[in-house]
Parts: C-alpha cells; sequence; structure tokens
C-alpha cells in the first residue's frame, strides 16, 4: 500500500507469548527502497535483476562522487579557508540543513535492516540481496552525513 510518498509494508510476527504485532516499514521513493519493496511483493526474477542494475548504477555514481571529492580533500593537505562570519554562518546552516534531511534517511534504512533480519521468509528471492541495498543505502547516508560536517571546515 502507498501512503503519500511513502511505501508500507506490514508484517504479522509471532512473539514469545503468541500474540501477534504488526511491524510497519516505512520506505521513501528512491530506488534503493523501491527495490526493496519489490523484493517483498514480487516473484518476477527479470525483475529484481533489472532493478538490482539500476542499484548498482546508482551505487557506481555514489562511490564516484564520494572519491572525487575526498580526493579534492586530500590533495589540498589540509587546507582550511578562514571564511568570513557571513560565510561561515551559511556554512553552518547547510550543514545543518542536510542533517536534518539524511536523518530520516538513516532511520528509514535502520527499519529496512530490521525488517529484513526478522522477516527474511518474506523475500520472495531471498534475503541476500535487499539486506546489501539497505546496507548500501544507510553507508550512503552516514557517508553523506560526515560530508555535510566536512562542509563547516
Amino acid at each position: 500500500m502507498i501512503s503519500g510518498d511513502n511505501e508500507k509494508i506490514e508484517e504479522k510476527k509471532n512473539e514469545s507469548d503468541n500474540e501477534e504485532k504488526v511491524i510497519k516499514l516505512n520506505l521513501q521513493s528512491d530506488i534503493y527502497s523501491y527495490t526493496f519493496y519489490k523484493f517483498v511483493v514480487s516473484e518476477n526474477p527479470f525483475l529484481h535483476g533489472e532493478l538490482m542494475i539500476k542499484c548498482f548504477l546508482a551505487i557506481t555514481i555514489q562511490v564516484m562522487i564520494i572519491y572525487l571529492r575526498f580526493k579534492e580533500a586530500v590533495d589540498e593537505q589540509g587546507y582550511i579557508e578562514n571564511g568570513s562570519p557571513e560565510l561561515n554562518c551559511v556554512k553552518l546552516a547547510c550543514a545543518f540543513f542536510m542533517h536534518l534531511q539524511l536523518y530520516p534517511e538513516i532511520e528509514i534504512s535502520l527499519g529496512m535492516i530490521r525488517f529484513g533480519v526478522y522477516n527474511q521468509e518474506r523475500f520472495k528471492a531471498g534475503p541476500f540481496f535487499p539486506m546489501v541495498l539497505s546496507l548500501v543505502k544507510i553507508s550512503g547516508a552516514v557517508v553523506a552525513e560526515v560530508g555535510s560536517a566536512y562542509l563547516i571546515v
């Protein structure tokens, strides 16, 4: 079921006292979340393969951008630009807003990992690839968070 911009997966989990508990997973509208969702609801291996190729391309682009950005930072050999107070305030505001943007992505990624660990049987093609996607999604968000903190310097 789709609610607004987020997709939701519901799962009934048996607790130790045999009560059923509904676990809701909110997903964003990005390629990683969509692929994760399709691994749960679809049995089509061709669709899974096509979505994994798209995820691989997205991961490749992200890694290239991260590499180029950090290579630029390393080549500067620790040069720190002392900006004006106005420039420093803008940098701090940008880093803060980037943090606000990334926090939900990290939270959703943790939810995806938790869902994958406790509901492995729900994945039509096995839990390996959805878990890899979840780990890539959270590592990308953490690296972006570190990059936004680097923006302050």
